[in-house]
């Protein structure tokens, strides 16, 4: 267990994590230009009312140091207690500084979307970026003025959906047809969540997140509702590209031969869908336990804990309905908008629903 630093405050003691870096009232960012004894170390301050200067971090005031080595050149984040003086002896070290490493990975990946996607890359990004607008200035501040967290979620990923399809895909029918498809599939997935985590029993507490929201952040919140929430932004990152696969394949059957009854659209279709799945499926697993494998891992050694339990747990149970339902919604999307596509794209007229300014290889 890591210690954390204990402020003295009128007699009271504040713990501050120096895991999350909550709890400070300052924060700033620096280098470390030394180590010292016991631990201690010297950071310049690289802004704030202090930048330029050196300031001696002492060893009871570095818990990072702890458990993780701190070489020179390093760039950490020193925090300011609440209502202690902004001076050098109320500075702690709590945390990396790892917004630089963000940056050279940010701009590695756009460079290499762009340079191989072309506009197509372009567009993806675009919908990314509008994607997380929505994320940050529509759901997670409706969440906190109060709204239903599980219809403000829901509501934010059909704008998503629209805006991230169009986006990356162009203005056109196959994309409408794919964008129904979707929606479709989230509705079902929908009423599949609400099922079993109302069977299961999920409260949503299971998460250190969640109750940090539940008793201290935001008391009333609804966490069953966020869970519910979550699981449909979640089902939705796995939609949108068996989806628009789907309809591209009918699409491109429909374009090779006209002759081709719906039925037998349907049929060959379905059979590329069928390939997709199985990768998809086993995609979709990895990902999940990826996410969570250190608490699987420690589930996995706690010495008191039967297996039954272990994955009766509530934590486990979130994940396992998690890729449970992301998983139905995937492969009930495949036949629907298979039949979706198959129906409707001969009956529609031969030309792209697009503007004149939309590159002909979105058709």
């Amino acid at each position: 267990m890591v210690a954390w630093p204990m402020v003295a405050e009128a007699g009271d003691y504040a713990m501050l994590s120096p895991l999350t870096g909550t709890g400070y009232e300052h924060y700033y960012h620096a280098r470390v230009t030394a180590t010292g004894p016991n631990r201690s170390v010297v950071v310049r301050l690289l802004e704030g009312p202090r930048r330029g200067q050196t300031i001696n971090i002492p060893a009871d005031r570095t818990a990072l140091i702890e458990r993780t080595p701190l070489p020179v050149g390093a760039e950490v984040v020193l925090g300011v207690p609440p209502r202690a003086p902004d001076t050098p002896e109320s500075y702690f070290l709590i945390d990396h500084y790892r917004l630089g490493t963000y940056a050279w990975l940010a701009a590695g990946f756009v460079a290499l979307a762009i340079g191989i996607g072309r506009w197509r890359g372009f567009t993806a990004l675009v919908g990314l970026a509008v994607s997380f607008g929505i994320i940050a200035l529509w759901i997670i501040p409706g969440i906190i003025r109060g709204n239903n967290p599980f219809t403000t979620c829901l509501t934010g990923t059909f704008m998503i959906a629209g805006a991230s399809l169009y986006l990356a895909h162009g203005f056109n029918r196959r994309t409408s047809l794919a964008l129904v498809a979707t929606v479709a599939t989230l509705l079902a997935g929908t009423a599949l969540s609400l099922i079993a985590v109302g069977a299961a029993n999920l409260t949503g507490l299971a998460g250190e997140g969640a109750a940090a929201l539940a008793f201290q952040a935001a008391p009333g919140l609804d966490l069953q509702g966020l869970l519910l929430g979550g699981m449909m932004i979640g089902v939705l990152g796995i939609l949108d590209d068996i989806t628009t696969a789907q309809v591209a394949v009918v699409a491109q059957l429909h374009e090779a031969n006209a002759a081709l009854s719906a039925a037998e659209l349907y049929r060959r279709g379905l059979r590329v869908g069928q390939e997709h799945i199985a990768s998809l499926i086993n995609t979709l697993v990895l990902a999940y336990a990826g996410a969570s494998f250190s608490l699987l891992v420690f589930l996995a050694v706690h010495p008191a804990m039967p297996l039954f339990m272990t994955l009766n747990n509530e934590l486990i149970g979130e994940e396992v309905i998690r890729t449970l339902v992301g998983g139905a919604a995937l492969v009930a999307a495949v036949p629907l908008a298979t039949v979706l596509a198959a129906y409707i794209l001969p009956r529609l007229p031969r030309r792209a629903l697009m503007p004149e300014w939309w590159p002909r290889t979105h058709r």
